[in-house]
């Protein structure tokens, strides 16, 4: 493939957490260490908003509904708040014990779930509560739980909002389901798919299967009902992030060396890597970051991807022509 061009976004202070793009790809949301979050055209790479958080508090996490009217952010600073995309107001806040992990809207933009970490002698919540009740601020959660052994790193809706997919601290992948009645999250499933730490995970567009990310050094896909392992890239570097494209066979994976350790090697190994998916072999690498890439997302339509790194930097590319007469050649990659 050829050598990509990236527009490279920067406001940010400290390391990015998370980004995102709305449905539509017209828009880029980013989160960092420092706070405002931040909205950005992907045309140009223009910053065309922040979102106030009124504190200095580190933002991991953010979710954009399916009409881009809301935005939601989680904090270290142990809320989670609801944003006027538009405008960038902040509609409403929710306190909770601890930082919030997680968050993300269900498929229809009427529920949201979040997740928050041990801290103390609090233990991990996960809870789900409806649109309706965050504006209103009557914060009576559809379902909560508390997570007892192993910290919540990474979390997603499942097939047709009807449970949701966690990876965590311990290398696990679970899957809840929501009691209404009972106003309780179960566990139903848990399967150790790595031997370290999640540290992302991504669904498929029809949500049938799971991409997760680990410290262990791989990527796995697996079914979302039954947490089964179908295909495992290895790669040789901790990996923080990873995409799935809508248009390919393939996926983008980030991560490298701890930030602490990047100048003390020769080699930090840092770039973006892309694996076919099928036949999991690399096919292509992207330099650009200056320290490790903590996040990654592929355009909707597949035909560009974002990544954000520690050091406090986004880089967003367009996949040349070349990319799409690229046929993957098993036997040449084989040798």
């Amino acid at each position: 493939m050829a050598m990509m061009k990236a527009l490279m976004l920067i406001s940010h202070e400290r390391s990015i957490t998370q980004i995102k793009y709305n449905l539509d790809g017209d828009l880029l949301f980013s989160v960092s260490k420092s706070p405002p979050a931040m909205v950005w055209r992907t045309d140009t790479g223009m910053r065309i908003g922040t979102y106030e958080i009124g504190e200095k508090a580190s933002i991991y996490c953010l979710d954009i509904n399916n009409d881009t009217t809301r935005l939601v952010t989680g904090s270290a600073g142990n809320t989670i708040r609801l944003w006027d995309c538009e405008t960038g107001a902040c509609l409403q806040t929710v306190t909770t014990q601890t930082s919030v992990r997680t968050c993300e809207f269900s498929s229809d933009g009427q529920t949201i779930f979040y997740t928050t970490d041990a801290q103390r002698k609090q233990s991990p919540e996960l809870a789900i509560l409806t649109l309706k009740q965050f504006e209103d601020g009557a914060f009576d959660y559809i379902a909560q739980t508390h997570i007892t052994d192993s910290k919540v790193t990474a979390a997603k809706w499942g097939p047709f909002d009807q449970n949701i997919i966690t990876g965590h601290e311990d290398g696990s992948l679970r899957f809840y389901q929501a009691d209404i009645s009972a106003k309780r999250v179960q566990v139903l499933k848990s399967e150790p798919i790595h031997k370290r730490a999640v540290t992302d995970l991504k669904m498929t567009d029809d949500k049938l299967f799971c991409l997760s990310a680990s410290k262990d050094f791989t990527v796995k896909l697996s079914t979302s009902d039954t947490l089964e392992t179908v295909k495992t890239l290895t790669t040789d570097r901790p990996v923080n992030a990873a995409a799935i494209s809508s248009l390919r066979n393939h996926v983008i994976l980030g991560g490298g060396q701890e930030a602490k350790d990047v100048t003390t090697t020769q080699y930090a190994k840092i770039e973006a890597r892309i694996f076919h998916l099928v036949y999991e072999q690399e096919i292509g690498r992207v330099k650009g970051h200056f320290g490790p890439i903590n996040t990654l997302a592929f355009q909707p339509d597949g035909r560009g991807y974002s990544s954000g790194g520690e050091d406090g930097v986004i880089r967003m590319h367009k996949f040349p022509e070349s990319y799409y007469d690229f046929e993957f050649d098993r036997f040449k990659f084989d040798k």
